[in-house]
């Protein structure tokens, strides 16, 4: 079984990722994009994590939805 912690550290690192490719990369539209992507799935994983850890379906439900 995973932990939350192991979750917030896997999406700690996309977020880095995604904050790293918009700071090193300003110029090439596709890059950004997926660097924002990158930081809405580090989001989407915390409300999953946090969803799942409380044993509340408010935040799988949003994630699902939005």
């Amino acid at each position: 079984m995973i932990s939350l912690s192991q979750y917030l550290i896997f999406a700690a690192i996309l977020f880095g990722l995604g904050i790293a490719g918009i700071i090193i990369n300003r110029k090439n539209i596709i890059t950004l994009l997926m660097s924002i992507e990158l930081i809405f799935l580090a989001v989407n994983t915390n409300f999953i994590a946090f969803s799942s850890f409380l044993n509340n379906n408010t935040g799988q439900v949003f994630v699902f939805l939005f």
